[in-house]
């Protein structure tokens, strides 16, 4: 019964713990670089990144391994930061806090992650706003009496606080007269409860919550709060005073979901004792109503077991949203593993092909100089020359630009839609024009968008093939593509329209879900229409849709309009 009170007082401290974290400071901020200001943003650009300093021993809050990996809570806080501010946050290794301080104070870095912004501190260093906040508890031995408050224990024998730490100080000024053990180091205080040489220890929850699990030490319990807490704020250098308002902006972004994710990870309090339900234990048996207990078991059991319920709905709804992100990153690889081979091998196309056309090109040069010396009639000779030249540098361009148009992106361009469908045209003709079918197509000039061109080349290049394939399949005797691109109110709107009888109405609905394919296995793999709508929607920030035309099948791309003109 002691262990089901525990559970119960375990999720009333992990409440306080997470809905305490979030320093009211007014609404929340936007994230990202937009919510800076053009002078706060060329500061970030010139810095590159902000040199960062930590506490290298304080888990669960901030830890540095033996590799130099940063964890922790506060490390979470750092990575979020970064992300939204878009600059990298660069670790500056020492050995312990007081480096840190040092290295801090004579500019040989910018921050430190995690302080109180104290009156001494803020002698030597500037502070950001506060970002997390933790109540500072105690720990007692779960044979210890339950007590309602600190002020029942604080005489009663020694308590143990961290060594330097603000409760060192704040402590004999709330209670006078108490005995402290300042400790080094909070695992040896913990150890020291639960020995029974202390009656108390002294720190913030998620430090003794994650210390206990640890050790295993289960012979413990968080008896209760302190009134004050812990806020902590980033320290800056007195020379990057621009620096704290930028961060500032930062932390006032952070969602309270963002707040919560970071903790959960952390942060999981397994044992805990509140000192109201001792009244209540004590009350119960004195008036012998153990069938009141019973029903009041039976209650939370069932309450603890519709939460784990809907927990288990939660986590069975993100696995399946995870399965999902994570199948369409296998495909995306898969595509541009395919991709990266095409372009390998084109590579070597292209290194064997140039070599033989060079030699045609001179020995060319060399008939015609002969010819030429033979024959009077040099007109003849010169439209030669002009045609072999002329074949012959298409013959490189062609090959050039199929392996340019497989090299893979690295970073989004801002980049001309024409110029994508004036540079595919030439490489889908030929095959276009081997089937009898006719390409036409109608743009507007000076449409831009920012994405990735050759991506949007190779969505279009699907679509295209396919309506080949279909009009090939279906005998259709004059068929006919015609591609369009023009401004539509605040959109680019880019159609692909073919003659080959449209879509039934059966499948039209599952043309873009992957594996799906009205070829045999031979010609098709059911990937390309759904790697062009994935690199639409989820790479450039469009939308792809077919519909039914008058003459047949119609992929609609939509862009938002940024730009109608450029240089």
């Amino acid at each position: 019964m002691r262990t089901w009170w525990r559970i119960i007082a375990l999720l009333s401290i992990l409440a306080s713990t997470l809905w305490s974290t979030e320093e009211p400071h007014g609404p929340e901020i936007r994230a990202g670089k937009e919510m800076l200001s053009q002078s706060e943003r060329a500061f970030l650009r010139k810095k590159q990144a902000i040199r960062m300093c930590v506490d290298p021993h304080w888990m669960p809050m901030e830890h540095v391994d033996s590799q130099g990996r940063y964890e922790g809570i506060l490390a979470d806080f750092s990575r979020l930061i970064s992300r939204k501010l878009g600059i990298p946050f660069r670790l500056v290794r020492t050995p312990d806090y007081q480096t840190s301080r040092r290295y801090l104070k004579e500019g040989r870095c910018d921050i430190i992650m995690g302080e109180q912004a104290t009156p001494e501190v803020l002698k030597h260093y500037l502070a950001t706003r506060p970002y997390y906040r933790a109540p500072r508890a105690f720990v007692t031995h779960v044979d210890a009496t339950l007590v309602h408050n600190f002020s029942q224990i604080a005489h009663s024998g020694p308590v143990g606080v961290l060594k330097n730490s603000p409760a060192e100080t704040l402590l004999p000024k709330l209670y006078p007269g108490i005995r402290l053990v300042a400790m080094k180091d909070g695992d040896a205080g913990l150890r020291k409860v639960a020995s029974k040489e202390l009656v108390a220890f002294v720190n913030i929850i998620p430090s003794l919550v994650y210390s206990i699990q640890q050790q295993g030490l289960s012979n413990l319990k968080i008896a209760g709060t302190l009134p004050d807490e812990v806020k902590l704020s980033m320290l800056v250098n007195k020379n990057e005073a621009p620096l704290v308002p930028i961060l500032n902006k930062a932390i006032g972004s952070i969602s309270q979901q963002e707040r919560q994710k970071i903790l959960s990870r952390w942060v999981q309090i397994r044992y805990a004792a509140h000192p109201d339900h001792t009244g209540l234990i004590r009350l119960l048996l004195l008036l012998g109503l153990l069938s009141v207990i019973l029903l009041a078991w039976l209650y939370h059991t069932r309450r603890m077991h519709r939460a784990l319920q809907q927990v288990h709905r939660e986590l069975e709804a993100k696995f399946q949203k995870e399965l999902e992100k994570n199948r369409q990153h296998q495909l995306m690889l898969l595509q541009q593993n395919r991709l990266a081979q095409k372009g390998q091998i084109l590579n070597m196309i292209a290194h064997q092909w140039r070599q033989p056309l060079n030699t045609l090109s001179i020995a060319s040069q060399l008939c015609l100089y002969q010819m030429r010396k033979e024959s009077g009639n040099n007109e003849i000779l010169d439209h030669f020359e002009e045609k072999s030249r002329s074949l012959i540098e298409q013959m490189s361009k062609t090959i050039d630009a199929f392996r340019d148009f497989f090299r893979p992106e690295r970073s989004k361009v801002r980049f001309s839609v024409n110029q994508v469908i004036e540079e595919l045209f030439p490489m889908v003709q030929p095959l276009y024009e081997q089937r009898g079918i006719e390409l036409e197509w109608e743009t507007e000039e000076g449409i831009f968008y920012v994405g990735y061109p050759k991506e949007l080349g190779q969505a279009l290049l699907n679509i295209l093939y396919n309506a080949s394939q279909v009009i090939r399949e279906r005998g259709i005797e004059r068929g006919r593509v015609e591609v369009s691109l023009r401004r539509e109110e605040d959109q680019i709107l880019l159609e692909i329209c073919d003659n080959a009888g449209g879509i039934s109405d059966e499948i039209i609905g599952e043309i873009f879900d992957p594996y799906f394919s009205t070829k045999d296995s031979k010609n098709g793999t059911g990937l390309g229409l759904y790697m062009s709508k994935l690199i639409v929607e989820e790479h450039m920030g469009g939308r792809l849709e077919v519909y039914n035309g008058v003459e047949g099948a119609c992929f609609r791309i939509r862009f938002p309009l940024i730009e109608s003109s450029g240089d």
